[in-house]
């Protein structure tokens, strides 16, 4: 027995949809399926998959069947496991693309992965098509190409030996769908009956071609944490060593203890042209160096549009690591000015207040910030180096 319980990929907001979604489709099964009243097993009725499942011989006349057989499930183990691979990528493809774009996205797939099972069956099956695996199916594909390197945790169970471990994505999922292409295409339908694979290939397929059109706008627009930098949606390997944060967006604001951020988008000469677009560039391509005297420059400008979130934390983190820290404490500043609430704001307030207490000597503001980075850190081993941080801190009070 093997098969996924969750991942090492915390997102960055709360997916409300995905929950949804979840809820709805077991909503539906209750209800259609009668259980637990019919059954511990929740056997669907065949009535209900005739009239609402996705019949190819009929769709013609049924074109609401395209949808309405998404949320549809022939039984208890089928939706667990719909649902378990949704509730375990779906948090962190809508935190990406935004709730309502992930709804289209979802549902799109869904649409594609029934016409790519329509094409198949060339119109003439009366078996009737039902469950969300489609549309899930187009969600791992988008998840494989956002997050290549994001480590999924497996459970197995052979004979006495129980436990579970790590794998990346792209080697999980993509087993999963050379599974899924072997018994559609190598073994056939005759033989692999009750799985309707060519399904699962068409929404995944659909979910690899929408993951590589969105994920270099998505990285553009500062949808980006040193975080994703792990997972590969940054798409850098050199940072993959580095500690990085996520958390819940909080209600306190240090806007007005730092920097001024306004006019944010205000162009007022040729000089600040394109300064942000270049640092960000360079970032990427990890040229650091050019990163940083640009970025010299950019400080300069009268009208500075604030950098993406990742980029404005990679900065603040590359001058940490030269032990640039009058620089690194300025840009730790700017991020929380700009990003009070960003996903790296315990990762900035954590390194604020190691700097102050080390290097300014500054204990009573730095306490301020460790005592917040101590409770917000997702990272357990920081939040430990923060604590232990504030002994030494008390100590010298």
């Amino acid at each position: 027995m093997l098969f996924p319980i969750g991942d090492e990929n915390p997102s960055g907001r709360r997916p409300f949809l995905t929950w949804g979604l979840i809820a709805a489709n077991v909503l539906v099964f209750t209800v259609a399926n009668r259980w637990p009243f019919g059954g511990l097993g929740g056997e669907l009725p065949m009535s209900v998959a005739r009239d609402f499942g996705l019949v190819p011989s009929k769709v013609g006349g049924h074109p609401f069947t395209f949808l309405s057989s998404m949320f549809l499930h022939g039984d208890i183990f089928h939706i667990l496991g719909n649902m378990l691979f949704l509730w375990i990528a779906g948090d962190n493809v809508e935190d990406k693309m935004g709730r309502l774009p992930f709804l289209g996205f979802y549902l799109l797939s869904g649409v594609l992965a029934s016409a790519t099972y329509l094409v198949y069956t060339g119109g003439s099956s009366y078996v009737p098509l039902v469950g969300a695996s489609g549309a899930i199916a187009g969600v791992l594909g988008c998840y494989m190409v956002f997050f290549p390197r994001a480590q999924i945790r497996l459970f197995y169970w052979f004979y006495f030996f129980v436990g579970t471990f790590l794998i990346e994505a792209r080697w999980f999922l993509g087993f999963w769908i050379a599974e899924n292409l072997f018994f559609w295409l190598v073994v056939g339908s005759r033989y692999a009956s009750g799985v309707a694979y060519a399904a699962h290939a068409g929404g995944f397929a659909v979910g690899i071609v929408a993951g590589m059109l969105l994920k270099g706008h998505l990285r553009r627009s500062g949808r980006t944490t040193r975080a994703d930098r792990l997972t590969g949606f940054a798409g850098s390997r050199e940072a993959a060593a580095r500690p990085s944060a996520r958390v819940e967006p909080g209600p306190v604001s240090f806007a007005g203890e730092f920097v001024d951020p306004r006019a944010e988008t205000r162009r007022s000469g040729q000089d600040f042209f394109g300064q942000e677009e270049a640092i960000t560039d360079m970032l990427s391509e990890e040229r650091m160096d050019a990163a940083l005297e640009r970025y010299a420059d950019y400080l300069r400008l009268p009208y500075a549009k604030p950098l993406p979130s990742w980029a404005q934390i990679e900065i603040a983190a590359e001058f940490f690591r030269r032990e640039d820290f009058e620089e690194a404490l300025k840009a730790y500043r700017r991020y929380l000015a700009h990003y009070p609430a960003g996903a790296d704001a315990a990762e900035a307030k954590f390194r604020l207040g190691v700097i102050l207490a080390r290097h300014r000597h500054e204990y009573f503001r730095a306490r301020e910030y460790l005592l917040q980075a101590g409770l917000e850190h997702p990272q357990p081993e920081l939040r430990e180096h923060a604590r232990t941080e504030l002994k030494r801190i008390e100590k010298l009070l």
